[in-house]
């Protein structure tokens, strides 16, 4: 695994912001990470790959891109 993807696993905190269109707090996300400046900041439109951990606010992992060992890419803004 190279040194970018390296990051230290955590317990959720509650500094998480809510993503949800209602704003009920059922979904948070909280940036562990950011990518490197070197490779700038992508636009709208472009395909992005990023690592992703789902935890419960318990800290109960329920999915993870890392243990699948495959990055989750998606266009942004789609």
């Amino acid at each position: 695994m190279a040194d970018q993807d390296k990051v230290e696993e955590s317990k959720p905190t509650a500094t998480g912001v809510d993503i949800t269109p209602d704003k009920d707090g059922g979904v948070l996300k909280e940036i562990k990470n950011e990518g490197s400046p070197e490779f700038g900041h992508p636009n709208p439109g472009d395909k992005v790959f990023v690592h992703y951990v789902g935890t419960l606010t318990d800290g109960t992992k329920f999915d993870s891109s890392r243990d699948r060992g495959e990055k989750f890419d998606f266009m942004l803004g789609k």
